[in-house]
């Protein structure tokens, strides 16, 4: 994982500043409504999915990522601000920033992540 200098992190904000793993993980996105979907990628820092709603740049919004392992915990929760959108031809593909997790749920990521 590799961090991008601070010029870098100021001329391009939401550049990703670390690697997105091409990783499949079933979402809700709540926003104005409710979206069960499927992550495009995802990093230490933020997601991408797609969508049939918009979700205005700049908002925030609740996402649960379910990890796959079947257990009571596999829930990853947490808050994320939409940085971009995109329309495609069937709905919006947006990339969401993290902001803030529930309880472990940061560490619980970080340690799903590094195992690809």
């Amino acid at each position: 994982m590799t961090d991008m200098t601070d010029d870098k992190k100021n001329s391009f904000p939401y550049h990703r500043r670390y690697a997105r793993y091409p990783v499949r993980l079933r979402i809700r996105v709540s926003a104005l409504e409710d979206y069960d979907t499927w992550t495009e990628n995802l990093s230490f820092e933020g997601v991408c999915f797609v969508i049939p709603g918009q979700i205005e740049e700049g908002k925030s919004v609740e996402i649960n990522i379910s990890l796959r392992n079947k257990q009571p915990n596999d829930l990853i929760q947490c808050s994320c601000k939409i940085v971009w959108g995109e329309e495609l031809e069937k709905g919006r593909r947006y990339g969401g920033q993290f902001t803030s997790f529930k309880d472990d749920d940061q560490a619980r990521l970080k340690e799903y992540l590094t195992k690809f």
